[in-house]
Parts: structure tokens; C-alpha cells; sequence
């Protein structure tokens, strides 16, 4: 199940910040999250125990046949999240009014409505449906998490599905933007602002909360 989230350009306070990439692993698993296909076993009055280890070296192909078993333990059906549909970010404004290059928003709230499935949230793609051109570092990220670059300084944009946040049952995040604009944008836009409008396709994964 996928959403498109539509992004606007308004001017507000500052907020600055950055945030480092996480990408999903081909194999269905995110570095630095718990695998969801893990297998498990209770060791009982035993010393020892033995752990398969399986190694994945080279392009990372989820649909090799050959490859690691792959396990999608998600179900659509579970999906029930509330999301914001349109979103704002702007440049900050110093003290004596002056546009800054700082990226600043809103705060907007993701919630799985789900009692028992929690619910993986990854950023699917992020483009820009404006034709400005607009060169900026954008990021967008849950409190105290690490975020996903949507844009970077030389204009690339996100079009790989990239994990965002967790969201565990019945758990609220919020989320905000932050990054830094291109100076000759704000040059451009000091007599009349400049509305840039992107999408972000959002993917949801519901999982058997344990």
C-alpha cells in the first residue's frame, strides 16, 4: 500500500538539523532494526547452543532465487495508519527578518491505529512536480531518529525505497523537516517567494506485533 504525500514552501522560524541516510536491505531486513524473520529458540538449563550464520557479498538482488529464503511476513490488510496528506517547510528567518539557508517545518504526526500489528514506514520516492529546480539538502525525520535525505545538495532525489521509522500498535511519531536551501534560492525568492511542490510516495509494511 502506497500514499503520496504533497509537500508545500511557506516562510517560518528556523530549525536547522541534520540526518543520516538508512536503506532498506534487499533482502527484506534494515540495518540498525530488528529483522522480522528472525527464528528463535529458548536455550533451557544448556551451556551451548549453535547460531546459522548466513553472509550475503555482493549486489543485493531480493528476487534471487539462489539467494538468502526471503520471508514477507506483511499483511496488507493490517495496514490502518493516520498520516498527514499535505506538508510545509520553508527557510528560517533570523532576528532582524532575513531569510536564512536553514530548512525549517511544522511538526506532523504518523499513527498506527492498529491493536496488533505494528507498522514499518519507508519513503518510497520524493520528486518535485514544480518545474523550479530547486536545489536544496532536505531531510525528513521521526523525533530523535535518524532521517532520510530527500534531496541532496546537487539535486538528486530520492527514488529508492528507504526506511524511515518503526511505528509499534497503537504508537504515535512525529516528524518534521530540516536540511539546508541553496543560497541563489533565496536571492531569487527575496521579493516574491519562490512555491515549490514535491511528492513523497510513502510504503507501509504491517507485521505480528511480539
Amino acid at each position: 500500500m502506497k500514499k503520496t504525500i504533497s509537500l508545500g514552501l511557506l516562510t517560518t522560524a528556523l530549525l536547522g538539523g541534520l540526518m543520516l541516510n538508512t536503506t532498506t536491505h534487499a533482502m527484506g531486513w534494515t540495518p540498525g532494526q530488528t529483522d522480522p524473520n528472525t527464528p528463535t529458540e529458548t536455550v533451557d538449563k544448556k551451556e551451548n547452543a549453535e547460531v546459522e550464520i548466513k553472509g550475503w557479498i555482493g549486489k543485493q538482488d531480493g528476487t534471487d532465487p539462489e539467494g538468502p529464503e526471503i520471508v514477507d511476513p506483511s499483511d496488507p490488510t493490517k495496514i490502518n495508519i493516520t498520516i498527514p496528506t499535505t506538508v510545509l517547510y520553508a527557510n528560517g528567518v533570523d532576528d532582524q527578518g532575513d531569510s536564512t539557508e536553514d530548512i525549517t517545518s511544522p511538526i506532523y504526526t504518523m499513527r498506527n491505529n492498529s491493536s496488533t500489528h505494528d507498522l514499518a514506514v519507508s519513503i518510497d520516492k520524493f520528486e518535485e512536480t514544480t518545474s523550479l529546480g530547486i536545489k536544496q539538502e532536505l531531510y525528513f525525520q521521526a523525533a530523535t531518529e535518524a532521517g532520510v535525505k530527500l534531496q541532496t545538495k546537487a539535486g538528486q532525489h530520492l527514488n529508492k525505497k528507504t526506511f524511515l521509522t518503526k511505528l509499534d500498535i497503537n504508537q504515535s511519531k512525529n516528524f518534521n523537516f530540516s536540511g539546508k536551501i541553496d543560497q541563489s534560492h533565496l536571492l531569487a525568492g527575496k521579493d516574491t517567494a519562490l512555491r515549490p511542490e514535491f511528492k513523497m510516495n510513502l510504503h507501509f509494511a504491517a507485521t505480528k506485533h511480539k
